[in-house]
């Protein structure tokens, strides 16, 4: 019997195939739009979920993710070497709907 992927790992693999995501705002749309099933919630900008914030700081903490901010101030999420190397090695691609 397969088991589901956590969502933080789906998050993980989301952010590995689109190589890195530019703003909170856009990594929420992409990953209600591939479907992560986080409590989402609708505001003016779009769907937003706490869970999801809380798994992204995990990501980070845990050295799967790094932030980079822009020289706008805007966070870009990447992953690192060893993020790359989970997500892959656990065979997980998911793929955004959006071009973003």
């Amino acid at each position: 019997m397969k088991r589901p992927v956590p969502e933080p790992l789906m998050l993980l693999a989301l952010i590995v195939s689109k190589g890195s995501v530019r703003g909170k705002l856009t990594l929420h749309r992409i990953a209600y739009e591939a479907g992560l099933q986080y409590g989402w919630v609708k505001y003016s900008f779009g769907p937003y979920s706490k869970d999801l914030d809380r798994d992204l700081e995990l990501l980070i903490s845990s050295g799967l993710i790094r932030v980079i901010e822009d020289g706008e101030g805007v966070p870009i999420f990447t992953p690192t070497k060893k993020g790359v190397d989970v997500a892959t090695s656990l065979g997980i691609l998911v793929r955004a709907k959006s071009k973003a």
